[in-house]
């Protein structure tokens, strides 16, 4: 995972490589960190902008290959950010893809 913070308070993730059930202990790690340093991030970026909205932009167009794993962990993690105002938004070539990962984002489907 690719990331950079802009000062307007969007966050942008790049997810890419293999999503499937064979890396999912992987990548549950990197959502932690991935996590860690958006919250960092929005504290300072809240602080001098209380009304402020921070904005996930996470692109997908980078992965390889998904399984319902992936798209559980994905969707999982965008819950917890939206849940913690962190206001996810998925970019991805494969419009299928992308709906898909937003229908279990807001249905709370889990694959696993």
């Amino acid at each position: 995972m690719n990331s950079y913070w802009n000062d307007n308070g969007t966050y942008s993730v790049q997810v890419c490589g293999d999503w499937t059930v064979n890396t999912a202990a992987e990548h549950l790690q990197k959502i932690a960190l991935q996590s860690l340093s958006i919250s960092e991030r929005a504290m300072h970026f809240i602080k001098s902008n209380p009304e402020g909205r921070i904005v996930t932009k996470i692109d997908l167009n980078g992965i390889a290959s998904i399984d319902d794993s992936g798209f559980s962990i994905l969707a999982l993690w965008m819950r917890h950010l939206e849940k913690h105002r962190f206001y996810p938004v998925v970019f991805h070539e494969d419009a299928a893809l992308a709906s898909r990962l937003n229908h279990d984002f807001v249905c709370g489907s889990l694959f696993i």
